[in-house]
């Protein structure tokens, strides 16, 4: 590892690490104990250090600061004012990092997510009697935007992706997948609305015509607008079961869109949108039911045995 890299691990300044690589080469092992010294005491002791670790537990704006997430200097005044001593943004930083702390940017959360709905574990059970089809669907958009993912490059240099003049530019991609047998059924339209997901529907009508077709969705405003429930009151072949609010894990598909983006349209600059929609039909005619169910996860998420 480099000085740098020591540094970095320890929560310590390089000039520190440098000085503990000169004390051991100088006296061994020995050389890096601390030795009583003169001079005053430490400003973090236990009880601060305990201040520090209780004060990371809360939000500052249970202490009536405005900021939402503790930075440095708001630890060094709240400090001052709890223990009355006067703290280095510095040894604030050391003392965060031996308790563990790392400052990272967080994820977003759109919370506890539902459970799965006991209509799809029926539905399930009619699929695999064959009295029924079991679809899973999803929609997703691709732009001429190009999606940047992580790749190889050399050390210093950043690689860059042309970006087009006209990257808002796209297009939707509609998918069904069979969580049985892994037949995935898409569709590319102009964009995602009820008018296009009606269109879908009677498409998934089409490829399986004698036998009730259930489909689970999210709420999405296109699968529950007023439009797409008239037209399911007149078609009662297929029934939409929709996945509870903000979960996403629970549909197999989203899983297949990050996949197919990666494929086609990762660090990859189109001037058009055709060819990008050949890519995206050369990926997903090419895809076997094994792939898809492989892909999406499908047979952990549903719960689906052979």
């Amino acid at each position: 590892m480099t000085e740098e890299e020591i540094a970095e691990l320890l929560g310590v300044s390089v000039r520190t690490v440098r000085r503990w690589i000169s004390k051991y080469r100088k006296d061994g092992l020995g050389g890096l104990y601390d030795k009583e010294r003169s001079g005053r005491p430490r400003k973090v002791d236990e009880k601060v250090e305990n201040e520090i670790n209780n004060t990371m537990k809360s939000d500052p704006t249970d202490f009536g600061y405005k900021i939402g997430f503790w930075v440095i200097p708001l630890l060094c005044l709240h400090l001052l004012s709890v223990t009355g001593k006067k703290i280095s943004g510095e040894t604030i930083r050391r003392a965060l990092h031996r308790q563990r702390f790392a400052f990272r940017r967080p994820k977003l959360w759109a919370g506890p997510a539902g459970e799965m709905p006991e209509e799809i574990s029926k539905a399930l059970k009619e699929a695999k009697k064959g009295a029924a089809v079991l679809l899973y669907g999803d929609e997703t958009t691709l732009h001429l935007l190009p999606v940047l993912r992580r790749m190889w490059m050399r050390v210093g240099e950043q690689a860059k992706i042309l970006t087009p003049s006209s990257w808002n530019k796209a297009f939707s991609v509609f998918g069904a997948l069979n969580t049985v047998s892994g037949e995935l059924f898409w569709e590319i339209f102009d964009r995602k609305n009820s008018d296009y997901f009606i269109i879908f529907l009677e498409r998934l009508l089409s490829a399986h015509p004698d036998k009730i077709i259930y489909f689970v969705v999210d709420r999405a405003s296109y699968h529950t607008s007023k439009k797409v429930k008239e037209w399911l009151s007149k078609h009662e072949r297929i029934r939409l079961v929709y996945l509870p609010p903000r979960s996403p894990q629970l549909n197999p598909v989203e899983p297949l869109w990050r996949w197919l983006k990666g494929e086609v349209a990762a660090n990859r600059t189109y001037n058009d949108l055709q060819p990008l929609k050949c890519g995206c039909r050369e990926q997903l005619s090419d895809l076997t039911h094994e792939d898809a169910l492989k892909i999406t996860g499908a047979l952990k998420i549903v719960g689906v045995t052979n």
